[in-house]
């Protein structure tokens, strides 16, 4: 774990961070201090309790844009490296499995993979059970179907698949 830790002046001097109250402001500054080097914080609610915070105010963060909460309880800070960059020899990689269903874009923000439409690393299973497979979802022309020939000729021109050429794999 790391002695030091960097912040971006441009982020917490947002209107949006500044309009937060000091206890949410203050549950981020101590995340920031205990994430490993990707970012990851493991523990986030002993960290709400050791800084007589609130469960909510994590809530508040994700909604914000500040964090990326995942089902097993891992919090992730989404400007990570925006704020901090570690040189390659000193960075130690996260050993969390959810590391791999995020991407770090060109701006240094990650972003889920769901989000993005890249289907997630595979992951080995660690005491969780599956699910089972996903609802598939319906093909864009048969959305369309029911629309006039010439709407559905106009979509067609001003959309473009998106495609996520502009990030980079973590």
């Amino acid at each position: 774990m790391a002695e030091r830790r960097m912040i971006k002046r441009q982020i917490v001097m947002s209107d949006i961070f500044l309009a937060m109250n000091n206890a949410i402001q203050l549950l981020y500054y101590q995340l920031m201090l205990e994430a490993d080097d990707d970012g990851f914080i493991s523990n986030p609610l002993t960290l709400v309790r050791m800084v007589d915070s609130r469960k909510e105010y994590l809530e508040v963060l994700e909604e914000k844009g500040y964090l990326i909460r995942f089902a097993s309880g891992v919090v992730l800070v989404k400007h990570w490296f925006q704020h901090n960059y570690i040189r390659p020899d000193r960075h130690h990689e996260s050993v969390l499995p959810e590391k791999r269903l995020v991407t770090l874009t060109k701006e240094k923000i990650y972003i889920l993979n769901s989000e993005c439409n890249l289907p997630a690393a595979p992951c080995p299973a660690v005491g969780r059970t599956e699910d089972g497979p996903l609802p598939r979802r319906p093909a864009v022309s048969s959305l369309s179907e029911g629309w006039p020939l010439a709407d559905r000729e106009r979509e067609e021109e001003s959309f473009a698949r998106p495609h996520c050429s502009w990030v980079e794999e973590v």
